[in-house]
């Protein structure tokens, strides 16, 4: 049997975009996703201040649905494809 959500789930090298990751809930799904080996950039309109080069911030501004399209572009280049998005 499982002993945590750490034993069923592998995410090692996986990458993870979380949207609204700066605040209370959203930063407790940060570290739970960083805690499982997984790089994670957090979108949001307010950064984070991170020692961990697995953790990353990028400017996203969800209410400006006319730009959503070309930030998310935008980031997608800089780092690749998630494996995982949280909203």
């Amino acid at each position: 049997m499982f002993k945590n959500y750490k034993d069923k789930f592998n995410l090692r090298g996986k990458l993870a975009f979380v949207a609204g990751g700066s605040g209370y809930i959203g930063s407790e799904i940060v570290n739970a996703l960083f805690s499982m080996d997984c790089k994670v950039i957090v979108l949001d309109v307010f950064s984070t201040k991170n020692k961990n080069n697995n953790i990353q911030n990028e400017y996203l501004d969800l209410s400006k649905v006319s730009e959503l399209d070309k930030s998310l572009k935008k980031v997608i280049k800089k780092h690749g494809v998630p494996n995982i998005f949280i909203n």
